[in-house]
């Protein structure tokens, strides 16, 4: 989109180790926080889980891809999510408009994810076909300033769905 940010000298990619809480637990429907992640996205059939983070100058860092680049003062954070079709037939993901909303808290800021025109916007997902068996990687997409990216280990982010948090994810 941005034909500068193609030519930004590339920040590093850290990847970090993750641990999920509430995966485990029980909610009040008893179903887990990543399923009823999955449910509220009407994915049937299908497992999400939280893979990694990437954080840098623009995401995806594919060069000759459209991507997403951090807004001025800030590095742009992606949580990607790994979705699982289990079932023995193609799912169609069509996942906006579900009343879905993830937020990260980094330090003592809350951001609420950016909302993106990219293909893999794990909330705005469209028409994006996944055989059975396989997989598809698709992210949370945010900007956070760069005061607080140093603290992104340790960061939390809160799935909520139509205003009620179902769990949080922390990043380690």
């Amino acid at each position: 989109l941005h034909s500068t940010s193609r030519r930004q000298r590339q920040m590093c990619i850290r990847d970090r180790s993750i641990s999920q809480t509430g995966s485990a637990g029980t909610s009040q429907s008893g179903l887990g926080v990543m399923e009823q992640f999955a449910s509220a996205l009407g994915l049937d059939n299908a497992q999400i889980t939280y893979k990694t983070y990437q954080s840098g100058d623009r995401y995806p860092t594919d060069e000759y891809s459209i991507s997403v680049p951090a807004k001025s003062g800030c590095k742009v954070v992606a949580l990607e999510f790994e979705i699982k079709n289990n079932g023995s037939s193609q799912i169609t993901a069509n996942t906006s408009s579900k009343g879905v909303s993830i937020k990260l808290t980094v330090g003592d800021k809350t951001i609420a994810e950016s909302a993106t025109l990219l293909k893999n916007d794990i909330l705005q997902l469209k028409n994006v076909s996944i055989n059975a068996g396989s997989s598809y990687t698709a992210a949370a997409i945010f900007q956070v300033p760069e005061s607080n990216i140093s603290a992104i280990s340790g960061a939390t982010a809160v799935i909520s769905v139509n205003g009620a948090s179902i769990g949080t994810i922390n990043i380690q």
